[in-house]
């Protein structure tokens, strides 16, 4: 089978399952430059972080996720901010102007936290040839394991459980995995980036479903995969 790898963001970098078949191994990284190294080989990159970013007004992608796979818990997916944020990545008040200027909505401070992570995705993501890393989004990927159906918080115990009993179907090792998993890394961004990849096999084998607009602006696809 082919190699694919689900990528997440944490406080301290990036952390990566990549899977190939039944294996599946945990990778940690400081940069998204190093993850690339490390999922060099793999044919699909799920990476939970926003690609592309529109020049004015809202991701369809965005509002669809809410209302098809995320009910009852639409606060799990940030507003995506237009391009003019990132004009200022210095400043969360000027941040917020510009994008309403724009036509979007927020940041919160929460989302425009994550503005420098953005910025290295599309760093190395954008315009490539052929096409590796994608977006996707962690909680819609569990709510399509799980037939649609939002699941509980990542961070209450029915929650933890309910994902792991959606992974260890997709991926046999994942216990295994997670005992040896970087200490550093919280196990809510490895049980994402599980996700991540399982919803990266699915763009591989051709499975995959798409939310959100077709077609490419910005050097990036503006569709996101789940």
């Amino acid at each position: 089978m082919t190699s694919v790898a689900g990528v997440d963001g944490w406080t301290g970098g990036w952390v990566a399952v990549i899977a190939d078949g039944d294996s599946s191994r945990i990778v940690a990284t400081e940069t998204f430059a190093k993850m690339g190294d490390a999922t060099s080989g793999c044919r699909a990159v799920g990476v939970d972080m926003p690609m592309w970013l529109p020049a004015s007004g809202i991701r369809a992608g965005d509002e669809e996720l809410r209302s098809r796979l995320l009910a009852g818990r639409t606060a799990t997916l940030f507003w995506t901010p237009t391009r003019a944020v990132l004009d200022h990545l210095d400043s969360h008040a000027a941040a917020v102007v510009a994008n309403k200027a724009a036509g979007g909505k927020g940041p919160s401070a929460q989302g425009f936290a994550l503005m420098q992570k953005v910025v290295e995705v599309r760093a190395m993501a954008q315009g490539e040839h052929p096409r590796r890393h994608f977006e996707v989004h962690p909680e819609s990927s569990f709510s399509a394991m799980n037939g649609d159906v939002a699941l509980a918080s990542k961070r209450s115990a029915a929650g933890v459980g309910a994902r792991l009993q959606l992974l260890t179907l997709a991926f046999p090792d994942v216990l295994e995995q997670l005992r040896g998993a970087p200490a550093k890394v919280p196990v809510d961004d490895v049980l994402d980036a599980y996700a991540a990849a399982w919803t990266a096999r699915r763009i591989a084998d051709g499975t995959s479903r798409w939310f959100g607009a077709d077609g490419d602006d910005d050097g990036f696809r503006c569709a996101i995969a789940v």
